[in-house]
């Protein structure tokens, strides 16, 4: 069967989580199709599901953390990690996360979450 004539729902195939790797299902937006209409906002949504490792830090994100005061919160730490850089206006938002980001794979904002159990 052509992966391309399946809904979306019937070529997503579930998988569990691997907590020994701090394992987390990231849904990303991917890039507009040519279809889309930028005026208008119109046009099909692309969503990417993957599973990524929380442990996956960037080698400079940790050492950044490793020189902050030990008192400090998470959020302070990423809030002092994001305004050591500097960006010229109109640079793109792609650079600007790829540099931002934590993590190998990128970074994430949490939506949702459930506690315990499903």
């Amino acid at each position: 069967m052509d992966p391309a004539s399946c809904s979306p729902l019937q070529r997503i195939q579930y998988k569990h989580l691997d907590a020994s790797h701090n394992e987390i299902r990231l849904l990303s937006f991917e890039p507009s199709s040519p279809s889309y209409d930028r005026a208008l906002g119109l046009g099909p949504l692309h969503l990417a599901l993957e599973h990524v490792s929380l442990d996956d830090w960037k080698p400079e994100y940790l050492r950044f953390r490793a020189e902050c005061p030990t008192q400090w919160i998470s959020s302070q730490v990423d809030n002092a990690w994001c305004e050591q850089f500097e960006f010229e206006p109109g640079s793109a938002a792609v650079d600007v996360f790829h540099t931002i980001a934590r993590f190998t794979w990128g970074d994430y904002t949490v939506i949702s979450y459930t506690w315990g159990s499903l």
